[in-house]
Formats: structure tokens, sequence, C-alpha cells
């Protein structure tokens, strides 16, 4: 990525702009994961493959085809404070996530928005079989982007906004320290669906605390 590609994305991720394309992190008993930017339409193939799945209906393009998602993530990645980034882990793509900044977006008035708050969603790749599922992944994705938005000494505080419907997630972000503030209604845009939503926050003493308390009920 050209500097003036990243001087162009400042706001969300801005650790990858420090010189460097990507971001790399070691998640101890998972192994190495790596993230960068999004290259549309290159990417595009796998994503679609992972967006159309039933596991990723809370993603909202289920029945866009390729041209359809690729013209979507082109809109979400067109504004200044919104990244899109791919993930990957033992050389393969893993998972996407966008980041962006929630003081920019539509719900900022529903809260206490600040311009030291990130926001993220993220989408984990389908296993290529059941069998090759690794104990741990989805936590470890997570973490990495975690890291990756912590590691910018200007962001105080991510936010996340899942479809209160969305279990699964909800119950990683409280894994991770996050506190659910409770559910805001959030329109449908031309890249998203409506959806009420469980707004969440998470500070880095939330984080530390909560990776203390799983250290604690680690098998010694």
């Amino acid at each position: 990525m050209s500097a003036g590609a990243g001087a162009e994305r400042r706001g969300a991720g801005e650790v990858l702009d420090a010189g460097s394309s990507s971001f790399e992190v070691e998640q101890p008993g998972v192994g190495r994961f790596s993230l960068r930017e999004l290259e549309i339409p290159g990417d595009m193939a796998t994503v679609h493959d992972w967006v159309r799945r039933d596991y990723a209906r809370y993603w909202g393009m289920q029945g866009l085809d390729r041209a359809g998602v690729t013209a979507a993530y082109r809109e979400i990645v067109a504004p200044a404070h919104v990244r899109a980034l791919i993930g990957s882990f033992a050389g393969a793509p893993a998972f996407l996530t966008e980041l962006y900044s929630p003081i920019e977006e539509a719900f900022a008035g529903l809260y206490d928005a600040r311009p030291s708050d990130r926001g993220l969603h993220i989408l984990l790749a389908p296993p290529p079989l059941e069998t090759e599922r690794i104990p741990g992944f989805s936590r470890a994705a997570f973490k990495t982007v975690l890291d990756l938005l912590f590691a910018d000494p200007a962001v105080e505080r991510i936010v996340v906004e899942p479809d209160q419907r969305n279990h699964k997630i909800r119950a990683i972000n409280r894994a991770f320290g996050f506190r659910e503030i409770g559910p805001i209604d959030l329109p449908a845009t031309p890249t998203a669906p409506g959806k009420v939503a469980m707004l969440s926050f998470c500070t880095r003493e939330d984080l530390s605390r909560a990776l203390a308390r799983a250290s604690e009920h680690e098998p010694r």
C-alpha cells in the first residue's frame, strides 16, 4: 500500500499505515495471523463464497451475486473512515473484517460517540472440513482484530453493534470484555439491512480484565 493510500484511509486500523501494508500477530495456542487490505476485485470470489452461506445470514449479502458483492464493497470502503481487511491464517484467507469510525456513522447520535471510538464487523471463512476446526480459532481471529485496533494509541474504545439475535458473536464479544449497553435500531442502508443491534463497548481495561479472568480458568 502506498503512503498516499494510507494517508487517505486514516481513522480505522491506522497501524497498517505506519509504513507497512500488513499486520501480523501470534495468537497463543492457535498460530500466526496476518491482516491486509481487501483487494477489489481480487478478493471478491472468496468473499462472495463466504457471504452467500447460511451462517453469514446476519452479514446481509446472501442474495447478492459476485458483481453485487463487488459493488457493495466498493461502496462500503468509499468513505475515508472505513476499511475492509482480509485476515489470513496459515497462508490462506480466514476472515473478513470491516473497521470504521462510529462517530462518522448515522448511529453516532444514539450514544456518546467519541473520536477515539473504533467499530468493527467480522466474518469468518467456512472451515474446509468440519473435522478441521481448530479449537479457539474464532476467538483468536477476533482477538487479532482487537490487537490491531488497540495497537493504535489514539483508540480508546471499540464499539460493536451485532444483530441482537446473533447470540454466537455476542457471546464472543462478552468473552473479550465487551459490555452490552442495550439495543438500538439501525435503519437499512444501501449496503446493509436494517436491524435491532446490541450496542456494546470494550476499552483496553475491559479487554485486560477479560483476558485475566480467562487465564485464571485455563488448565494448569
